[in-house]
C-alpha cells in the first residue's frame, strides 16, 4: 500500500510555490525524489526521508529535471535532453518515465519541440505536460497537452498562438487542471476541464500570478496504520 504526502503552499502575489512530495510504502521507508548536480550535470536522485541513502536513478551525462512520482509510487516521470534535439539553438527536453528504482527508462514524447512540466493525474492513467512546438506561420509558443501514461494519445488542451500556457496541475478528483497563462497580457491563473473545455480566468491583476498548485488532503500514519 502506498500513501502520498503532499505539502503545498501557494503565494500568488509573490509567485512563490513550495511543493514537497514524498512516497510512503507500507513495506519501505519514505523517499524523496530530487535533482542534484553533484556529478556535474542535473540528475534525478532519491533519498530516504532522513537524508540517507541517496541514489542516482537517471544516471547519464545529459540533463534530467522535474521528477514527479506516480500516485502508486511505482514510477517517476521527468524531463531529459538526452535525445539531442534542439529548439533553435537551445537544447530541447522530452518527457521520460522510469521505475522507482531507475530501471526501464522510456521516452514518452518524441517531437522536435520542447516538452516540460509533467504531472500525473490522480488515478495515474494520464500525464499532462507543457509543449513548445512551432506551428506553421506562428512563433513557438507553449501549450498544455495530455497523454496516456504510456505516451499514447497525445492531445493538445490549450491553443493560444503568440501566448504561453504553463505548469499544469491536476485537481484531486482529476476533473480539472489549473495552470498559468499570459494570453491576456501578464501571467494569470486559469482553470479548465480535464478535456480542455471551460477555460476560465481565476486571477486578474497587473502583476504576474504563476505556478498554481492544488491542495491535496493528506493523512497521518499511526503505529497501527490507521489515520
Amino acid at each position: 500500500m502506498h500513501r502520498r504526502y503532499n505539502l503545498a503552499h501557494l503565494i500568488l502575489a509573490g509567485a512563490v510555490v513550495l511543493v514537497l512530495t514524498l512516497m510512503v510504502c507500507a513495506d519501505a521507508q519514505a523517499q524523496i525524489a530530487f535533482v542534484s548536480h553533484r556529478e556535474g550535470n542535473p540528475q534525478i536522485y532519491v533519498m530516504d526521508i532522513n537524508g540517507g541513502n541517496p541514489q542516482n536513478l537517471s544516471n547519464n551525462h545529459h540533463n534530467d529535471w522535474q521528477p514527479s512520482w506516480s500516485p502508486d509510487g511505482k514510477q517517476i516521470v521527468f524531463v531529459s535532453n538526452r535525445d539531442g534535439h534542439f529548439l533553435g539553438n537551445i537544447p530541447a527536453y522530452e518527457i521520460y518515465v522510469m521505475d522507482a528504482d531507475g530501471k526501464n527508462q522510456l521516452n514518452l514524447t518524441n517531437n522536435l519541440g520542447d516538452d516540460r512540466s509533467p504531472s500525473w493525474s490522480p488515478d495515474g492513467k494520464r500525464i499532462t505536460f507543457v509543449s513548445e512546438r512551432v506551428d506553421r506561420d506562428e512563433r513557438p509558443h507553449r501549450d498544455i497537452y495530455v497523454m496516456d501514461a504510456n505516451g499514447k494519445n497525445q492531445q493538445r488542451l490549450t491553443n493560444n498562438p503568440k501566448h504561453d500556457d504553463w505548469q499544469p496541475s491536476w485537481s484531486p478528483d482529476g476533473k480539472q487542471i489549473v495552470f498559468h497563462s499570459n494570453r491576456e497580457g501578464n501571467y494569470d491563473i486559469y482553470v479548465m476541464d480535464a478535456d480542455g473545455g471551460n477555460q476560465q480566468r481565476l486571477t486578474n491583476n497587473p502583476h504576474s500570478d504563476v505556478s498554481p498548485a492544488w491542495f491535496v488532503p493528506t493523512f497521518a500514519v499511526t503505529p497501527t496504520g490507521k489515520p
